[in-house]
């Protein structure tokens, strides 16, 4: 095996390594190419050091592929990282956030396989001399010359190898309905990169229906990048200052057949101390806004639909909103709608505006999207311009007709005419076709049904709401009830989603949670008799279900199965 040439911390180069491909070489002879991070800003004290392990070519990884085919960026918030080594394991290696001691690294990837990439003996140079940082909750002093040379472990999150076998393609969700764009509004606090990430991974989701797998790609790249675009600086801590206006982060989904899903989210940042007190005030749905936003309309809205080459109803939506002067004078202002930018003739989504002004000429403009077609199609956003053509036969005809490039429209499958692929528009059988070629990857249609299916209640179990507030209502253990299959993780617990219901019960009531014993343990059906003779392992994984019972003996003990069978809580490991 060659040896790593290290270079200075400056030029952040790659680390190339030519691993020896073999079932029987040891874990520290398997290693891939990673490119350390250049350097960050110092600090005075007291910063918590973050280091990521990110893996950028998954997508284009075959199946067989060699470890070494993998590049792995490591990055960190302070100094530069430098490591000389990063193995491949299977995710299943992984346990609490350690690496099992009997872990072996991979030498080859196959198709479909879940893995993490893990650095070992991380240094960090570039900081400031004698600085104090914490890691992992722990704290640690940089040295004279500004290095800490512990050698740290960092895994990178799981990833899934492409399997183009699979079937199915990624898409969006909000509370369970499809969507094709959104937005989202910043709190205090959640002008960062990390805040908007978490904002946006808790209005939406990504789905799929088929064999497949699907996630977000990268979501944090996607809105670092997006940031970048809007030209908003992001300071050492990931935090970024309210911009003038909205702006928007594009998002991508990813399944592991490599098919992929875009989707542009409105963000409106928190704007801190701006003074919105003597702006107008527009209600809309029972909810006041005194400052320029984008809105979504609320799913009844009789105008956020309209069937193409008929009038917009002005006069619905000028209706549905209502205006006066500022916070503190109630006097009516009249609202002016611009649908300008609305195409009547052709199904898509556009952007039309309702805005109020006072005396003052202070403005307040809200933005929606008004869909011209069909609330059930499947939306595709132009990539860039593309001509409409007619298909007669197997003569293509252009209509000297031009869409422009970022507009959102519905499509109907697609026809493929002298080996070119053209995609209908506008309605089914509308004879109105583009090349394919121009969309970016749609999301699902609405037809898509969320499965649904019949689990067993192990333990009483309180139903929550979607944001993860317990409410009165519980279901009594042993009860069968009808969940979504896919489970929804609100405030780092998981939940399954009563179907046709806005409840919510924990995961572990239902499915219950993998426990490791760390002694031998009897099972009991009370506090003084046992429930068989039979005695569970040490190190063997037991399931328990919900929370701990406590007995009249004062001890308390976990349910491990429906009958009275239940294991001390001091026989697992937390």
């Amino acid at each position: 095996m060659k040896k790593i040439k290290l270079v200075s911390a400056a030029a952040a180069a790659l680390l190339a390594v030519s691993p020896l491909i073999s079932s029987t070489v040891s874990a520290a002879d398997i290693s891939v190419n990673v490119t350390n991070g250049a350097t960050a800003p110092a600090t005075t004290s007291n910063q918590e050091l973050k280091l990521d392990l990110n893996v950028n070519n998954i997508s284009s990884i075959q199946n067989n592929s060699p470890a070494s085919s993998l590049n792995v960026n490591l990055s960190s918030n302070f100094g530069n990282p430098r490591v000389d080594k990063v193995v491949v394991y299977r995710a299943s290696d992984i346990k609490n956030g350690q690496l099992n001691k009997d872990a072996k690294a991979v030498s080859t990837i196959e198709a479909g396989k879940t893995y993490v990439a893990v650095a070992k003996g991380v240094t960090l140079s570039g900081l400031t001399s004698n600085g104090k940082y914490t890691f992992n909750n722990k704290e640690v002093t940089a040295d004279t010359y500004g290095n800490i040379t512990t050698g740290y472990t960092v895994i990178s999150k799981e990833f899934t190898t492409p399997d183009t076998s699979l079937i199915g393609t990624p898409y969006f969700v909000e509370n369970n309905n499809v969507v094709t764009s959104g937005n989202v509004n910043l709190t205090k606090g959640q002008n960062s990169v990390d805040g908007l990430v978490s904002a946006i991974s808790n209005k939406y989701s990504v789905r799929i229906s088929g064999t497949a797998k699907a996630s977000w790609a990268n979501l944090k790249k996607d809105v670092e990048n997006s940031l970048s675009a809007a030209n908003i600086s992001v300071n050492s801590k990931g935090e970024f200052s309210a911009p003038a206006n909205t702006f928007e982060v594009t998002v991508t989904a990813a399944a592991t057949n490599t098919k992929t899903a875009s989707m542009r989210i409105a963000v409106n940042a928190y704007q801190g101390s701006v003074n919105y007190s003597g702006n107008p005030v527009i209600t809309y749905n029972g909810q006041k806004y005194d400052h320029s936003q984008k809105i979504t309309l609320a799913s009844n809205a009789s105008f956020n639909y309209m069937t193409p080459n008929t009038s917009i109803d002005v006069n619905a939506i000028q209706n549905a909103f209502s205006a006066v002067v500022s916070d503190s004078e109630s006097s009516n202002l009249p609202v002016f709608v611009d649908t300008s930018k609305v195409n009547t003739a052709v199904v898509g989504k556009y952007p039309v505006t309702v805005t109020a002004t006072n005396a003052n000429q202070k403005t307040t403009t809200l933005t929606f999207d008004l869909v011209v077609g069909s609330k059930d199609a499947a939306y595709k956003t132009l990539k860039e311009d593309a001509t409409v053509y007619n298909i007669n036969g197997n003569s293509v005809i252009s209509t000297n007709m031009t869409l422009q490039k970022n507009l959102s429209i519905a499509t109907f499958g697609t026809l493929t005419v002298n080996g070119v692929s053209y995609t209908e528009i506008n309605r089914k059988n509308s004879n109105q076709f583009i090349e394919t070629k121009s969309l970016e990857a749609a999301s699902e249609p609405n037809k898509d049904k969320v499965k649904v299916v019949k689990k067993t209640v192990m333990h009483n179990a309180a139903a929550y709401t979607k944001n993860g507030k317990r409410t009165k209502k519980a279901y009594k253990k042993f009860k069968s009830v009808k969940v979504e299959a896919t489970k929804v993780t609100i405030k780092n617990r998981q939940y399954y989603k009563i179907d046709g219901k806005n409840e919510y019960l924990l995961v572990d009531n239902i499915d219950g949670t993998l426990r490791t014993l760390k002694h031998n343990a009897y099972i009991y059906k009370t506090s003084t008799r046992r429930a068989n003779r039979r005695v569970l392992k040490k190190g063997s994984k037991v399931r328990t279900f919900g929370g701990s019972y406590r007995f009249r003996n004062h001890k308390t003990y976990y349910r491990i199965a429906k009958s009275k069978q239940f294991v001390r809580v001091v026989n697992f490991y937390k």
